[in-house]
């Protein structure tokens, strides 16, 4: 099993977010509007991405470059 993961921004960005975090990243794609990158991390990581995702959830506004939108297990 793995996380996929949908951080905002490049693939710089994400790389360099989840490189703070501790976060194993492995960028898989890029949205046709180049606003959002998908990527897999290892299951061993939930709690660092939990967080990420913790630090901008429910607050509303615009998302920064490098926030984790969204995540989901995957097999």
């Amino acid at each position: 099993m793995a996380l996929f993961i949908v951080v905002k921004g490049t693939e710089h960005d994400a790389e360099i977010e989840a490189q703070r975090r501790g976060v194993e990243l492995t960028v898989t794609g890029t949205s046709k509007n180049f606003t959002e990158v998908y990527c897999e991390a290892p299951m061993a990581d939930l709690a660092k991405v939990m967080a990420w995702y913790a630090e901008d959830a429910g607050w509303g506004g615009t998302f920064q470059s490098g926030s984790c939108l969204w995540y989901v297990t995957r097999d």
